[in-house]
């Protein structure tokens, strides 16, 4: 059980150009003392990461608390791969927080795709009772089909592989880029939509969002750029935020660096791997 009250503000939660948060309603009181997680202090405030599954705690006092939950990015397709799509990305604030347990799942990477086996989604994460799903991931070529990108729950989808076009988006994501007919990959979507291939080249992947949550800004959740086609053409670039690169001719797409982001779409060779999700929780000390 959570002890809260929430209500329902009339802030937008989303427009598909980026993402704001939700604010969920209430009063005050003594300053909570919470454990979980890696912690760290911004003036006033502390600051729980966690990039793995685990519990945050509150054991006394009452307060806002202020959560950024990041899911999964999802892995590039093989052989004129699209990018790995984003995982979902979101904000939210809870007033009048007070003692009790919440549950928090990290989402894991999504794989890139192989010889053997298709490019995977990324995983879901969650705080207390709220959770959003990962990217979805790059469409590809034979024989680790299909090549249409599969639809994200609430992230982004992966780009379309070769001649094809990419999934639907979810509320916290936007669609990743369709194909060229020529053979360019679609770039994965992020907080902008992928780039379309174009021509012989894989479009760039959408570029992720910034948050200040932990005092600096930081851009996480991008796209992962799409493959070439097989002889001509550039891989597209992964999107700001550290989405993979695509892959040119004979080329594995990159691996994703930033948080819940997308990996590379492969070129006659494997898509990279997406990047694993992020929870962080944010409230006032002292």
């Amino acid at each position: 059980m959570t002890n809260k009250r929430i209500i329902q503000s009339d802030i937008p939660q989303l427009t598909k150009s980026g993402f704001m948060g939700i604010l969920i309603g209430g009063g005050g009181g003594d300053f909570i003392e919470a454990i979980g997680g890696d912690i760290t202090e911004d003036g006033d405030y502390k600051i729980h990461t966690f990039d793995e599954n685990g519990t945050f705690e509150i054991t006394s006092g009452t307060g806002d608390v202020t959560t950024l939950i990041v899911a999964g990015g999802a892995g590039g397709g093989k052989n004129n791969g699209g990018g790995g799509g984003a995982g979902a990305h979101r904000e939210i604030t809870t007033i009048d927080m007070t003692v009790g347990s919440f549950t928090v799942t990290v989402g894991d990477k999504g794989t890139g795709g192989t010889s053997g086996a298709a490019p995977t989604a990324g995983g879901s994460s969650t705080f207390d009772s709220t959770t959003i799903s990962g990217g979805s991931p790059g469409g590809s070529e034979p024989p680790t089909p299909p090549r249409n990108s599969p639809d994200s729950d609430d992230g982004s989808t992966g780009g379309a592989g070769n001649n094809a076009l990419a999934g639907t988006s979810g509320e916290y994501g936007n669609d990743g880029g369709d194909s060229a007919t020529s053979q360019g990959a679609g770039g994965g979507g992020a907080a902008e939509p992928g780039g379309d291939g174009d021509g012989s080249s894989g479009g760039d992947g959408g570029n992720g969002i910034e948050n200040s949550i932990t005092g600096a800004a930081v851009t996480r959740a991008a796209g992962g750029g799409g493959a070439s086609q097989a002889g001509v053409g550039t891989g597209g670039d992964g999107g700001i935020g550290g989405g993979g690169n695509g892959g040119g001719d004979d080329t594995v797409g990159d691996n994703a660096t930033g948080i819940g982001s997308g990996g590379g779409g492969g070129q006659n060779e494997d898509g990279g791997d997406g990047s694993p999700g992020i929870v962080i929780v944010r409230y006032q000390f002292q």
